[in-house]
């Protein structure tokens, strides 16, 4: 992983700071896409003490960066979280011990991936397109004492599955296209300090496709579409 970070003074009380990450793993099957970068993080933002902070570029959701991997017996890899980096234009402010944040990002970054009918069954392959109205979050985070906190979330997004005919369609093919796919996302959190004892807990609700999923598929297609 190779991450370089930038940050300068731009003001008595602005900061602007830049940072961008990659890294390299098991990005693909071929022994070309293993070794392939993947990126990770690539965001510019600035930080004004008793003002808006902005941050644009890809990072973390809200949902995810308050807690860890929620611990699942069923498999169910990151329950309660959507564990997702993605191009997000985010806007935050502390009144207090009180922060506000507010995030618009892509829907295509946000549900993950789509699960269809088998090729030689319909001659369409499918995938997610970016949607005209990106998916919305918004987050209260209440710092009760150091290292304690309280935090709600919510988040909304409108998914739409394009379809594409693969080579080898019959002729005429129709390629269609599915939207209307609502998912809501809300969440409530906290960690608690007690010396060297935390305590944590989360309680997470999600529906439609794909937010606060975490088995890798945000909508599988019938025949239908």
């Amino acid at each position: 992983r190779l991450n370089i970070g930038v940050e300068s003074q731009i003001a008595d009380s602005a900061v602007a700071k830049g940072f961008i990450e990659f890294d390299w793993g098991l990005n693909g099957t071929s022994s070309v896409g293993m070794f392939l970068p993947r990126l990770r993080h690539a965001y510019a933002a600035i930080e004004m003490a008793n003002a808006v902070n902005i941050l644009v570029g890809q990072f973390w959701l809200p949902n995810q960066v308050l807690v860890v991997d929620t611990f699942s017996p069923n498999n169910f890899l990151r329950q309660g979280n959507t564990w997702t980096r993605t191009p997000q234009l985010a806007v935050s402010k502390s009144f207090g011990p009180v922060k506000a944040a507010l995030m618009l990002a892509s829907t295509t970054g946000v549900t993950g991936s789509v699960t269809g009918l088998p090729a030689a069954s319909t001659g369409l392959g499918a995938a997610l397109v970016e949607h005209p109205v990106p998916a919305a979050f918004a987050q209260l985070t209440w710092n009760v004492m150091p290292k304690s906190w309280v935090a709600v979330t919510g988040g909304v997004a409108q998914p739409t599955v394009g379809f594409q005919a693969l080579p080898g369609a019959p002729a005429g093919t129709v390629v269609p296209e599915a939207s209307g796919f609502t998912s809501i996302y809300a969440d409530a959190a906290t960690l608690l300090t007690f010396g060297p004892l935390s305590v944590g807990g989360k309680i997470a609700y999600g529906v439609g496709a794909g937010l606060g999923m975490g088995v890798g598929q945000s909508l599988v297609l019938d025949a239908a579409n």
